[in-house]
C-alpha cells in the first residue's frame, strides 16, 4: 500500500480491520511507505491496532508525515506489543531526537 495517496482516514480504515484477528490472521507485513497524507492521526490508529493485533512483525511508514507525537503513539503501543520487529519510520522528517527517544 505503498506511495497510493493514503490519508490519516484511510489509514485509520485499514487499522481498524487490522485489529480484528480474523480479518488478518496471516498478514505479517505492512507497507505504507510514501503516503504523506498520512500524518500523527495515522500513527496512533497504527498504534491501536498493534495493541490488537498480534501477527505483524513488521510495518513501514517510511516517508509519511509521522512527528514526533506520532513517534511517541508508536512507542507506547510497542511497550505492549511482541510481535511487532520492524519499525521503520525514515524519512519521517517531523520526527527530531524527541520524537526518537519516546
Amino acid at each position: 500500500m505503498s506511495r497510493c495517496g493514503l490519508s490519516d482516514s484511510m489509514v485509520d480504515a485499514v487499522a481498524t480491520s487490522l485489529s480484528d484477528p480474523a480479518k488478518c490472521a496471516s498478514l505479517t507485513s505492512l507497507m505504507l511507505d510514501g503516503n504523506t497524507g498520512a500524518g500523527d492521526a495515522a500513527a496512533e490508529s497504527l498504534s491501536r491496532m498493534l495493541g490488537a493485533n498480534s501477527t505483524l512483525t513488521e510495518l513501514s511508514v517510511w516517508g509519511c508525515s509521522v512527528t514526533d507525537r506520532g513517534a511517541a503513539a508508536f512507542a507506547a503501543a510497542l511497550r505492549g506489543n511482541a510481535s511487532l520487529r520492524q519499525l521503520w519510520m525514515g524519512e519521517c522528517d517531523g520526527v527530531t531526537d524527541a520524537g526518537a527517544a519516546a
